[in-house]
């Protein structure tokens, strides 16, 4: 491995600081378990556990049910309501929200927007007692998944992969019909706009940005299960932008620029006080899982000016989105992080193990 004299990191000078403590209730149970446990403590996104979608998640997970059978379960009821527009009741939402977005246009502007208004006895009966909609399942649906990622160790690949396997199996899933009454307002709805429900994941995407609300350090603590599922449902959501299914690519520079591009110090955090050695125990490894998976397509920035601020401004003041000097820091914060004996045992063997894919990664590109 090459030396690292050039960029400085901080090093500190205490003695390696005390974990956060689990609660009592907590720390006896499995780590999936405690996880559970945290994301009901912390009030995480995460699926609901009385409703269908976890509980079928879980049983293909622990082998009770088949892909099928759990894809059946899944897509069946939401398709129903996606194809009745949640039994006619997102026409009246839609109507409604017309009502009001037309008297912002002249009459031509209105139409074409939002159509022609509907005549209240064209409108579906209004049912306060029906109380499920197609948006509210897919929500539950990618939040049903995406805890099952931070309660499967991203280590383990066969169990990963296997939860990987449901999502592309969803992909795979036919769109079902628009309804049959389908309209311009309707249309305008972020369900229905596309009528790519199954073949463009719909609803993952935002479901993924409010589950990173969840981060150490926001709405998760820095206790051992957390950092790990903080780790683990990174991993996943990269293997889902390995296989194409989804692109979550910009999710990776957040990650590293977490663990390698910001000052940390110890401080206070919305979840209790944190040393900078709890950040990084954090941070690091769920920067590292995004350069064992994606890599190379971290590596493929091609000097230009970020989309978004989003992605953050790379060191040197420039305005590249992944410049060879940014590759450079983020491998060379790797190796600083691997010899760290304030980090956690895990924390510097994967960092160690993201410096090394890095180095890969270079010594291919040159071939």
């Amino acid at each position: 491995m090459e030396e690292f004299n050039d960029i400085q990191f901080d090093v500190p000078k205490t003695s390696e600081p005390a974990a956060e403590e689990l609660p009592p209730d907590v720390a006896t149970l499995s780590e999936p378990e405690q996880i559970d446990a945290m994301a009901k403590k912390r009030g995480w996104f995460r699926g609901d556990p009385e409703e269908a979608m976890y509980p079928t998640i879980i049983a293909y997970m622990e082998g009770s049910i088949d892909l099928d059978s759990a894809v059946r379960r899944l897509v069946e009821p939401i398709n129903r309501e996606y194809s009745t527009a949640d039994h006619g009741q997102a026409i009246r939402r839609a109507e409604e929200t017309a009502v009001y977005q037309r008297k912002s246009h002249n009459a031509k502007e209105a139409e074409e927007l939002w159509g022609v208004s509907l005549p209240e006895d064209e409108l579906p009966p209004e049912d306060r007692t029906h109380n499920v909609s197609t948006e509210g399942l897919l929500w539950d649906l990618w939040y049903s998944i995406l805890h099952c990622a931070k309660r499967t160790p991203w280590r383990e690949t066969a169990a990963q992969n296997r939860l990987l396997d449901l999502v592309r199996a969803l992909k795979a899933c036919p769109d079902p019909a628009p309804p049959a009454q389908m309209m311009k307002a309707l249309e305008n709805d972020w369900i229905w706009s596309s009528g790519c429900l199954w073949s463009e994941l719909a609803m993952l995407g935002p479901s993924t940005r409010e589950s990173w609300n969840d981060a150490p350090g926001c709405g998760a603590g820095f206790t051992l299960p957390e950092i790990n599922a903080w780790a683990n449902v990174n991993a996943f959501v990269a293997a889902i932008t390995k296989e194409g299914l989804d692109d979550f690519l910009l999710y990776g520079k957040w990650a590293m620029r977490d663990a390698l591009e910001d000052h940390h110090e110890d401080s206070s955090t919305s979840r209790g006080f944190a040393t900078v050695a709890m950040k990084l125990n954090a941070y690091v490894p769920a920067a590292a899982v995004w350069v064992l998976a994606v890599g190379k397509e971290l590596s493929e920035g091609d000097d230009s000016v970020p989309s978004s601020p989003n992605e953050g401004e790379p060191l040197g003041g420039g305005a590249d989105a992944i410049s060879r000097d940014r590759w450079r820091f983020w491998k060379e914060g790797f190796q600083v992080m691997s010899r760290r004996e304030d980090l956690a045992s895990e924390t510097r063997e994967v960092a160690a193990e993201a410096f090394v894919k890095m180095e890969d990664i270079e010594r291919d590109a040159t071939l």
